[in-house]
């Protein structure tokens, strides 16, 4: 079956060349295309081959990915039915192919803990059954700050009092544990971002990210008023905010998808930017792991921070990584940023452990230059400040008693 179709996204016509057209019947892709410009007929439009087992009767379900935006729609007319060999539309009379702002988003989730958030309202319900309903083995579990937990079973599905409570708000995060690794599609209108209110508590909040689209840190949070030492942090990076400064540290872009906590000195609130504004195109710094630490991340649903600073400072950073350790497990690393007064520091979010340990270490060679610190550390505990760093000794330096700074709890 072959279909000849203009594209009209919210309203708009799509002209970008790589805009996609693809057809779906019970999630299987069954063909796709790019759209092209017809110089004959003045028209950029989509040409697109389906393709069955059956003569007839499957019901195609069409999807639009915007190049433009990177976002998938997926509430798209009309809904065909397949016959072999039929055409619809024609080159210089297309079909108009539409759909609305419904949006398609996917999340790959990895074993062990994820710190999600959604910022769609589906159609049908925000119940963590109907959402994740994809992924799940006995006894995993996602977990609110303030609202419980729900619970896997292969009998009941997902199952708990976040379900008795409204299900997944968009405005939080969610913590979420799986045995395996899975891949869910949520669909829904997008939350307005502009009139949604965050209230934040002193303290630790668990917050969702409602925006569309990637924005800098400073600009997320530019509505909330912080003050000097308040942190947010993602599973694997943090920043901390200081007047003349703003936010500094690993973590300089928030991401669609993904959950927060930020620990505020105050009450306050926050909305986030308007979307039109900030179509960024920046992305967090997600590079993999060096291999020679042995690095998962995710074991732990909770993490510790640390703010550090090398006390010898002739010791050579390039090409190396500040890695934690709890006995000989890798629960963190950082590399190096440039504070205001040009000294290096390490923004380094560790997996929680106990006591942990540092070490400098060659993402080639893997040497490693051991530190004589060994660090107490609770859950969500933090440690240095942009100006009294929390300073790591080479083993042959004992740390002095004067320099070890209190644990932030």
């Amino acid at each position: 079956m072959n279909v000849f179709g203009n594209l009209s996204i919210d309203g708009l016509i799509a002209t970008n060349e790589n805009t996609l057209l693809a057809a779906f019947v019970n999630s299987e892709c069954r063909g796709v295309t790019s759209l092209k410009y017809l110089s004959n007929f003045d028209l950029t439009e989509a040409m697109l081959s389906i393709y069955s087992n059956s003569d007839q009767g499957e019901t195609i379900e069409l999807r639009i990915w915007d190049a433009s935006t990177g976002k998938t729609y997926s509430n798209v007319t009309p809904v065909y039915t397949f016959v072999s060999d039929k055409v619809f539309g024609t080159p210089k009379v297309p079909e108009l192919i539409s759909c609305d702002n419904t949006l398609l988003n996917t999340y790959t989730l990895g074993a062990g803990w994820n710190w999600i958030s959604v910022n769609v309202k589906n159609a049908t319900s925000n119940a963590v059954n109907n959402l994740f309903s994809t992924v799940g083995s006995n006894g995993d579990e996602i977990k609110s700050q303030k609202k419980g937990f729900d619970k896997y079973s292969k009998l009941a599905g997902w199952s708990g009092t976040l379900d008795t409570t409204s299900g997944i708000n968009p405005t939080e995060m969610y913590k979420m544990k799986l045995t395996k690794a899975g891949v869910v599609t949520i669909g829904g209108k997008p939350v307005n971002a502009n009139t949604t209110t965050l209230p934040i508590s002193k303290g630790w909040n668990w917050i969702g990210f409602i925006p569309q689209y990637n924005v800098t840190v400073n600009e997320a949070l530019a509505s909330y008023d912080p003050v000097d030492g308040d942190l947010v942090k993602s599973q694997k990076d943090f920043s901390m905010f200081y007047t003349g400064i703003g936010w500094i540290g690993s973590l300089t872009v928030l991401e669609p998808g993904k959950g927060y906590m930020l620990q505020s000195a105050n009450a306050s609130s926050l909305v986030y930017p308007e979307l039109g504004l900030l179509k960024s195109t920046i992305e967090q710094s997600d590079e993999q792991a060096p291999k020679v630490l042995a690095y998962t991340g995710g074991q732990a649903q909770s993490n510790s921070t640390v703010l550090a600073q090398l006390a010898d400072e002739t010791i050579d950073i390039q090409g190396k990584v500040l890695a934690a350790y709890s006995g000989n497990t890798c629960v963190g690393y950082a590399s190096a940023i440039n504070s205001p007064s040009g000294k290096p520091l390490f923004f380094i979010t560790a997996d929680e452990s106990s006591t942990l340990a540092f070490a400098l270490v060659d993402t080639i060679t893997g040497l490693k230059t051991m530190f004589a610190n060994n660090l107490s550390t609770t859950g969500d505990s933090h440690i240095g400040q942009i100006y009294k760093p929390y300073l790591l000794y080479p083993s042959k330096i004992e740390p002095g008693q004067d320099v070890e700074p209190e644990l932030v709890v």
